[in-house]
């Protein structure tokens, strides 16, 4: 196997950060990449992002597939989905036609920073081995609460995922090239929160302290970390700058404000610290050193969406109105003991522990938001309950068990003819 990592630096021009009032930033946005060669090959792309359209992210795979040799199938596009940084696609969907320019540029230095981010990893290829471990972090909640008139947004007791995967990567001398870990959490801390002058910050937010985090710790090694998010639907930080609520019909919203920052910097360096821990006690990843990919393509029932997220509210008897099938598809890669799926949608924390539960691979992660993004797929549980994820949800009740038995099926066929046979543990 020979991996090479690389990061750089999203340059944001204040015209980029104006329309949606963010006003100064707390800490840069950068783009990371992970090239992994072991027979076939595998790169992938973390970006700062609070979400990737599917028009960006073809665009950038068939660009970086024009660069580096690869096919599109073998370029996964990922972002850490901070909600403190600019939208792409706001042009494309005709909501600010005068920022048609202004996005294009933005857009321009999203990947000007993956195609150095994407070279610095191709160009550092060396000898590696591969170790991987798991472990527990608290900073995350479950979102979903009831409230006299429904379910809404808040610090839960439900279900939560607090399980971390790490995947550390090392060279020469066993030095560490790069960490890629797996956690269900959003990066949500400072979303919307204001500053005294009333603009928000930009920031790559708990998720982006953790990387720089872990980078500080391995820094002699000059090695980077790469983040997945995992099936954070329903999972929020334990602690965030604004809370919003309904009392007697009325939202009710609060903002911490700028000390919100420490907060999220705390958690960040918690879940950093986590990783860490987790590193130094990671196992070899056994079995076939073949990399291989899979993808299955399938289509579910849609539903239409509310046109503005605000007229949604707490409601116990939300009508869901059918609409088109949907297009949905489930990307795997596969590595000896360990398995990787990749969707676009935002999973509810059952669904990926049900993929987990029944797949053939001792350590399987769920990431989403890869290749693109699709909003959120719930569980029929959350449908019943008319919770935000269903009622803000392209897809009608269901579609999230459908997904869960296409990943296995293509699990189950990957590891047929994988045939490494030779793995042992436990499943993680």
């Amino acid at each position: 196997m020979r991996v090479g990592a690389g990061k750089a630096r999203i340059i944001l021009k204040e015209e980029f950060m104006e329309p949606e009032e963010f006003g100064s930033i707390h800490l840069p946005l950068h783009a990371r990449a992970l090239f992994i060669e072991s027979v076939n090959c595998v790169l992938i792309v973390s970006l700062e992002l609070t979400s990737l359209p599917d028009t960006e992210a073809n665009e950038m795979k068939r660009e970086i597939a024009g660069y580096t040799g690869l096919g599109e199938e073998q370029i996964w596009i990922c972002t850490t989905h901070t909600f403190s940084a600019p939208h792409l696609g706001i042009v494309r969907d005709g909501k600010k036609e005068d920022r048609v320019s202004v996005e294009y540029g933005y857009l321009e230095a999203v990947k000007t920073a993956v195609s150095e981010a994407v070279r610095m990893a191709a160009d550092s290829l060396e000898d590696a081995g591969l170790q991987i471990g798991t472990g527990y972090c608290d900073i995350n909640t479950g979102r979903d609460v009831e409230l006299p008139d429904g379910w809404w947004i808040g610090k839960g007791d439900g279900l939560t995922d607090h399980e971390v995967t790490v995947l550390r990567f090392l060279g020469r001398h066993g030095r560490t090239i790069a960490i890629l870990y797996h956690y269900a959490v959003q990066s949500s801390v400072l979303d919307g929160m204001r500053l005294s002058s009333g603009m928000k910050v930009v920031s790559p937010d708990i998720t982006g302290i953790a990387g720089n985090t872990i980078e500080k710790y391995y820094e002699e090694d000059g090695a980077y970390a790469l983040f997945l998010v995992g099936a954070a639907g329903d999972q929020a930080p334990v602690e965030k700058a604004v809370a919003e609520t309904y009392k007697n019909g009325n939202k009710v919203i609060t903002d911490a404000g700028e000390q919100a920052i420490s907060v999220c910097e705390k958690l960040g360096r918690k879940l950093g610290r986590t990783v860490i821990e987790i590193s130094q006690h990671t196992q070899c990843v056994r079995g076939n050193g073949k990399i291989s990919l899979g993808k299955i393509s399938f289509r579910v029932r849609g539903k239409k969406m509310e046109a503005n997220v605000k007229h949604l509210y707490p409601a116990r008897d939300y009508v869901y109105v059918p609409d088109q099938e949907r297009e949905v598809c489930v990307e795997a890669l596969c590595l000896g003991n360990l398995a990787v799926i990749g969707v676009k949608p935002e999973l509810n924390c059952i669904t990926a522990i049900g993929i987990k539960e029944r797949s053939p691979f001792p350590y399987t992660i769920i990431a989403t938001m890869v290749n693109g993004s699709a909003k959120y797929m719930a569980d029929k549980k959350s449908y019943e309950r008319c919770t935000y994820e269903a009622m803000n949800s392209p897809f009608y009740a269901g579609a999230a068990e459908i997904l869960a038995e296409k990943a296995t099926l293509l699990l189950e066929q990957m590891q047929a003819e994988n045939s490494f046979l030779n793995h042992t543990g436990d499943k993680k």
